[in-house]
């Protein structure tokens, strides 16, 4: 599965998630602090599935 993890989410998050096999992109290795709208479009512009702890994000959706 491909996943974007947001930088508001642990590292070990995402070491978890590669170790079981899924296709990681993680936001705080590109620049942590971006905006939202630019999160949301890179996980639709990569067809990544958007993990994230941020509550914004689902108004923008």
């Amino acid at each position: 599965m491909k996943l974007l993890v947001d930088d508001n989410n642990p590292r070990l998050c995402v070491e978890r998630l590669c170790q079981a096999g899924h296709d990681v992109a993680y936001v705080a290795e590109t620049g942590s602090g971006q905006k939202d709208p630019n999160v949301l479009q890179r996980a639709g512009s990569e067809a990544r599935l958007l993990i994230t702890e941020d509550r914004d994000l689902g108004t923008l959706v």
